[in-house]
This record gives C-alpha cells, sequence and structure tokens, in this order.
C-alpha cells in the first residue's frame, strides 16, 4: 500500500513532463474549452427549445455520427501509420474522394425512398435530407482532416478548431432559440459547427502542406490494396461501434417516446458527448505512436500502461463526483423539468467510467493490425445494448430501471475491451 501511495507523485511528474501527456492535454483544453462553451450554452437551450427539439436534433446528429465515421470507408485511419508522406496523401485523398461517393449515395437514399423511410420510423429523418446530407460531407471531410493534422502533430489546430466549433454553433442556436424558430434553429447551429470545423482544418492544409505531388490514378489503387483491411474490417468495426453508441437514441424514441429521449439526449449531450471527445483526443494521440510500435513494441507496452493509470486516475476523480452531484446540478441548471435528465446521468456514471478508460486504449488493435478483434467486439456490443434496452422495454419496464440495465450490461463490455487490449499487446 506505502509503496503504491509513494508511486502517485511519480505518476503525476509523468503526466506533467512526457510527451504524450502534453500532446493529451494540447487536445483536451481544446475539447475541455469547447465542452464549457457547450454547457454554459446548455442552459439557455434547455429554456429556449422544448425536449422534442433537443430529441429531433440528437437523431439527426446520430444518423450523421453514424454515417461519418464509415463515410470514408476508414482509410483516414491509416493517414498517421503511412509509412512514407506520399503514401499518408494519397489516403486523404482516397478519405475525401470516398466521403463524397458516400453523400452521394445517402443523398439519393433518402432522396429516392421517403416511403421506405416512413415505414421503418425515420418519417422524421426524410424531411430534413438536406440537412443531413450537408452535415455528412462537412463533417466527414473534417475527420479525413482531423487524422492528417494527428500525422503533422498539429494538436493546437485541431483544439482550435473544437472551440470555433462550439462556440459559432451555439451562438446560432441561442440567437435562432430567442427568435422562436424552434427545431430549425437547433439544426441550423449543428450544421454551422461542422462547417465551421471543417474549413479551419482546410485552410491549415493548404497554408502548411497542399498537393505537392503528382496524383496518378495507380498509384491511389495501389494505396487502397495496401490499407484494405481497413475498409473490410475498421468500417465495420465502426458502423458497429456507432450503431452501438446511437442506436439507444432511436429505440428510446420508439419505446419511451419523445420527452423521454430529451432528457436521455440532454445527459448525453452534457455528459457523454465530452467522454466520448475526451476519449478519442487521448486515443488520437495514442495512434499518433504507430511509428514507435514498429520500432520497438516494447514502448508500446510502457505507453500503455502509463496510458491505463492517467485515464484510471483522471476519470476517478471526474466521475466520482458527477455520481454524487448529478442530480442536484441539472434542476438547477436547466430548469427544474430537467430532474430526470440528471437521475438518467447518475444512473449512466459506471457506463462512462469503464468507457473513459477502456475504449481510448483500443487504438492497440489497429496498431497490431487486429482490426477483426475489434470488429468482433464491437458486433457483440451492438447486440448486447439492443438486448438490453429492447428487452426490458417490451416486458414494460420502467425508462429508467432500463437505464441502469444498459448501463451494467455495456460496463461490462467495456472491461472485456480492456482485457482483450491487454491479451494481445502481450501476445505481440
Amino acid at each position: 500500500m506505502t509503496a503504491n501511495l509513494k508511486a502517485i507523485p511519480r505518476l503525476f511528474s509523468y503526466f506533467r513532463k512526457s510527451q504524450f501527456a502534453k500532446s493529451v492535454r494540447v487536445l483536451a483544453s481544446g475539447t475541455l474549452i469547447s465542452q464549457l462553451i457547450n454547457s454554459l450554452i446548455a442552459p439557455l437551450l434547455t429554456r429556449l427549445y422544448a425536449p422534442a427539439d433537443i430529441g429531433l436534433l440528437s437523431l439527426l446528429n446520430s444518423l450523421i455520427i453514424i454515417l461519418t465515421l464509415v463515410s470514408a470507408f476508414r482509410y483516414e485511419l491509416a493517414i498517421p501509420m503511412a509509412d512514407t508522406e506520399n503514401r499518408a496523401l494519397n489516403l486523404l485523398i482516397i478519405s475525401i474522394l470516398m466521403v463524397f461517393v458516400s453523400v452521394f449515395v445517402v443523398g439519393m437514399v433518402l432522396w429516392s425512398a421517403p416511403k421506405g423511410l416512413d415505414k421503418i420510423g425515420l418519417s422524421s429523418i426524410s424531411s430534413y435530407a438536406l440537412f443531413v446530407v450537408v452535415g455528412l460531407l462537412f463533417s466527414g471531410v473534417f475527420n479525413a482532416l482531423l487524422y492528417w493534422c494527428i500525422r503533422k502533430k498539429r494538436f493546437g489546430i485541431v483544439s482550435n478548431s473544437r472551440i470555433l466549433q462550439s462556440a459559432s454553433g451555439g451562438v446560432i442556436q441561442v440567437m435562432l432559440g430567442i427568435l422562436h424558430f424552434q427545431s430549425i434553429g437547433l439544426l441550423v447551429g449543428a450544421l454551422a459547427k461542422q462547417i465551421a470545423g471543417a474549413f479551419i482544418l482546410i485552410f491549415s492544409f493548404f497554408k502548411n502542406d497542399g498537393i505537392t505531388q503528382k496524383i496518378e490514378a495507380k498509384s491511389l489503387i495501389c494505396t487502397m490494396k495496401k490499407y484494405r483491411k481497413f475498409p473490410l474490417f475498421s468500417s465495420w468495426a465502426a458502423l458497429a461501434n456507432n450503431l452501438g453508441n446511437y442506436l439507444p437514441f432511436f429505440i428510446i424514441a420508439k419505446f419511451f417516446g419523445a420527452e423521454k429521449l430529451g432528457y436521455y439526449s440532454l445527459a448525453i449531450m452534457v455528459v457523454g458527448m465530452p467522454v466520448t471527445i475526451l476519449g478519442q483526443a487521448v486515443s488520437q494521440v495514442y495512434l499518433s505512436t504507430a511509428k514507435i510500435y514498429a520500432e520497438n513494441p516494447a514502448q508500446v507496452k510502457i505507453l500503455f500502461t502509463k496510458a491505463a493509470r492517467y485515464l484510471l486516475v483522471t476519470s476517478l476523480a471526474i466521475f466520482a463526483a458527477l455520481f454524487l452531484t448529478a442530480e442536484m446540478i441539472f434542476p438547477l441548471l436547466f430548469g427544474h423539468s430537467w430532474y430526470s435528465s440528471g437521475l438518467v446521468v447518475k444512473n449512466l456514471t459506471a457506463l462512462f467510467f469503464f468507457q473513459f478508460i477502456a475504449v481510448p486504449l483500443s487504438t492497440n488493435l489497429t496498431l497490431l493490425n487486429r482490426q477483426e478483434i475489434q470488429l468482433a467486439w464491437d458486433v457483440l456490443r451492438l447486440l448486447i445494448m439492443l438486448g438490453s434496452l429492447i428487452i426490458p422495454a417490451s416486458l414494460g419496464i420502467s425508462f429508467f430501471a432500463t437505464i441502469k440495465i444498459f448501463a451494467v450490461s455495456l460496463s461490462l463490455m467495456y472491461i472485456l475491451l480492456y482485457l482483450t487490449n491487454i491479451y494481445f499487446l502481450n501476445k505481440s
């Protein structure tokens, strides 16, 4: 016990001095500022918009996020790991081309098959097809350029883009809410976030890099073949992963109605999204160490252990405080009618805790070229998620009891993900 206590100062000294921790802090600082802006604006939004409006935004954003992370067929993940600058640029171009193809296909489906969407309960999405298509385009381009910035270690630009996204979108949402634009105000503001973020990274790319080589179709095809595991495995894993993250919005809307969806949506917007984005910040820095793995696998094992401790210490402090205060803070910040959102957050705290630790470190499966294992876990988690929500809801179990079952089930899945990464890392 004494030895463990003595190790704590050394651990914090590592956090202050290591390049990994510094990079995480740069990305996390932008994330924290952007989430602070969101948190300051959220009490205004809950007083300007109804729970049903926030629920609609969540449904449409969920669809865009699900589509975004497979829109480039996951070729963007390979950008930081490419062995040459030419290949990295090829991957960036391939990623953006795939985004345009995906946007075209999604647009055709949404505009040509509205009756089919109505039959599966997605009539609201067919009514906002333009929002989904434009949002997917800018979100996909942003995501591709994000991994280019990660390769170049331009974490400051990524942080600044997140801050601008939150500030611009939030201000527009508040202004349009004051003018009584209802749900349209939320949607226009959300679209402004995507456009602002994409333009910052586009400007950064052409200012610092640009396309300095001749782009040949043969070279692009060779690059696509070399990194074919990303569309074959990682894209399906990303789809399964994001269905697991965002299908709950659709399931809750179907079984518990728009009001309960609004409560769940606010909980995810205020707590769940910051947890996800902070986790992505750590994951992106971790991914940028791919070259270290190629040179010395032992270094990655050391990095994994230190990163796990970093995440454990951070998450214990954050989520213990959240569990104790959520029910009290939410009514104070967002109005008494949003008390139920605080109760949702309290029930999901354990899930957020394990997710925050396990997900950033799961990048190891990409580094180890074991995308098929990530795919298997993502599919299993999707099935567990569906069962933990649909079965209790179908049996008439209450909304909050269903949320507890959902939280416990997925917490076990994130523990399994963490242990899986340790197993394959030790085998390398």
